[in-house]
């Protein structure tokens, strides 16, 4: 054996003690034009803002300052995984109707807020990792459900 090299040493097993490992998740990057997406999410935000103009009279929730709205996953994607989403684009998840569609609740300035991100997102592309996963906006307007049939 040569001076400048030293010979190996082993670790018994029971000395060794086993680690799991915890595994972590990757966002899927999905294969979009992130400027004609942008577009469409826009498109979806101007339809809930005029949505919401056309029934601002019988809107009760206009002087609370909320606009509520509809927003849809695509295929194979949870809302339960997309909790951060929400959060960081000041949007409240009020009801989950399936696992690809929830509505949301934000404020005015919220919702102003969106729409800027949505249009850098348009622009070029920031926060591709958030705005990617969402398939689409649009309106959510509540019905009263008709009694007299029930």
């Amino acid at each position: 054996m040569n001076e400048h090299q030293r010979p190996h040493f082993w670790i018994p097993d029971k000395e060794v003690e086993q680690v799991s490992k915890k595994l972590t998740a990757r966002p899927k990057v999905r294969d979009i034009i992130f400027s004609e997406h942008g577009v469409k999410l826009s498109q979806g935000l101007q339809m809930v803002k005029q949505a919401l103009d056309s029934v601002q009279d019988d809107d009760s929730l206009r002087d609370v300052g909320l606009y509520v709205f509809k927003v849809e996953f695509p295929e194979g994607e949870k809302v339960q995984h997309k909790s951060e989403l929400f959060s960081k684009n000041g949007m409240h998840l009020n009801v989950v109707k399936d696992e690809r569609h929830a509505i949301v609740s934000t404020t005015r300035q919220q919702f102003q807020t969106l729409k800027n991100r949505i249009g850098s997102y348009t622009a070029n592309g920031t926060n591709r990792t958030q705005f990617d996963y969402i398939e689409n906006i649009s309106p959510y307007i509540g019905t009263e459900k008709n009694f007299l049939n029930i």
